[in-house]
């Protein structure tokens, strides 16, 4: 898909990832609807896009909870008039202490943020999506989710989930022209790791690490990528040089 003109939806937004994959979006020419819990750095996503003389819009809100879900994808209905591209990027990690200890309570919010959410706004988007003769969905996934992460199986399970759901969707294509993949990364530098209460999260970045602009720039080639339907793309890094492999792997 070409960029140019289309309209897309970010969730997390606020900064790591997601921000950067809603500057790269703009910066090819997507008017951008920007979503995050965290209105403050929602806000500070928006003014970059702006100053670099793309065109955003922000909501604030939490992707687990169905008004608010809503609203964000009813904002792009109203402010641009339709919907093409959706990156189902928010994503936490579960925290301290590590299952089997972790309360119920928290690692359910793991999931609903992590799988959850990723399950309904794909549902959500669909039909926008498709009445517009087609899209592209991106789901965030990660290397955990491939390889496992003893440190938060919760996460990894989570995310597994989101590689799974993504492979499942690729009949989606040909069904309503609506594409549905993933990008999988691996350790990225962003505040998930920094502000992780497990230390031994923080050691993940003594490894080289992959900055968040390239995961956008992986996001943007699954985007321009006509045949990645069902695809779950890993992003790794290696003596501090990041690449983009394709998992060979598809239904």
């Amino acid at each position: 898909m070409q960029i140019t003109g289309k309209v897309a939806l970010v969730t997390g937004a606020g900064s790591g990832i997601g921000r950067a994959t809603a500057l790269r979006l703009a910066q090819e020419g997507a008017s951008v609807v920007i979503a995050d819990l965290n209105a403050g750095t929602l806000e500070g996503t928006a003014r970059m896009i702006k100053d670099a003389a793309g065109e955003a819009t922000p909501v604030a809100g939490d992707v687990t909870r169905e008004d608010d879900l809503q609203a964000m994808f009813g904002t792009a209905t109203r402010a641009y008039g339709g919907l093409d591209i959706v990156f189902n990027n928010a994503g936490i990690a579960t925290g301290l202490p590590v299952w089997p200890d972790t309360p119920v309570e928290k690692w359910e919010r793991t999931l609903a943020i992590d799988l959850w959410s990723v399950i309904r706004g794909t549902q959500i988007a669909i039909p926008l999506l498709s009445g517009r003769g087609g899209g592209v969905i991106v789901n965030t996934a990660s290397m955990a989710g491939i390889m496992g992460i003893p440190m938060d199986p919760v996460y990894g399970a989570a995310k597994g989930g989101v590689v799974l759901f993504t492979r499942s969707l690729a009949y989606l294509k040909a069904q309503a022209n609506v594409t549905v993949c993933c990008v999988c990364p691996g350790v990225v530098d962003t505040a998930i790791l920094r502000e992780a209460e497990d230390p031994r999260v923080h050691k993940l970045l003594s490894y080289p690490s992959i900055p968040p602009e390239e995961i956008a720039g992986a996001v943007m080639q699954l985007i321009h990528d006509d045949d990645a339907a069902g695809k779950a793309l890993r992003v790794t890094a290696t003596d501090g040089r990041s690449y983009a492999e394709p998992d060979a792997a598809r239904l």
